[in-house]
């Protein structure tokens, strides 16, 4: 394992694990370099920063409430703090926009998801390497 994995098992706020470049790199071949991209949770910007570095179009602010604001973008893209999963799917359904999220798996096994997303187009990725090593 990584050093930067052992550091995220030993946090005790699993709210506060700010997204891996690994992950921002697993997810790179499915996005559109022409879009403009929504970063939705701005807070340390470690998801924003990574897609910079490959040449994509990202925008965010710290001093928007992402749950009161419609940017212009192509796609909201966002690993949300883990508590507010559904109400940050909830926000991207309802702005009618594509998103991407970074999501633990167990967040999409409940009812409330499956009834969700039963009706729209949704394609979920799972990194099998990242399987073994959590």
């Amino acid at each position: 394992m990584t050093e930067q994995w052992i550091k995220l098992h030993i946090l005790s706020n699993y709210n506060e694990i700010y997204t891996p470049p690994e992950a921002v790199k697993m997810i790179i071949p499915y996005l559109p370099i022409d879009y403009k991209y929504w970063e939705m949770c701005y807070w340390e910007w470690h998801f924003a920063k990574e897609l910079i570095k490959k040449w994509f179009n990202v925008i965010w602010n710290k001093d928007w409430d992402c749950f009161d604001i419609n940017p212009e973008c192509d796609c909201i893209i966002t690993n949300p703090p883990f508590k507010w999963n559904i109400k940050f799917i909830k926000r991207a359904i309802e702005l009618k926009k594509p998103f991407v999220f970074l999501l633990r798996l167990e967040h999409l096994w409940w009812v409330w998801p499956y009834e969700t997303f039963k009706d729209l187009d949704i394609e979920i990725l799972i990194q099998k390497k990242w399987l073994i090593q959590l």
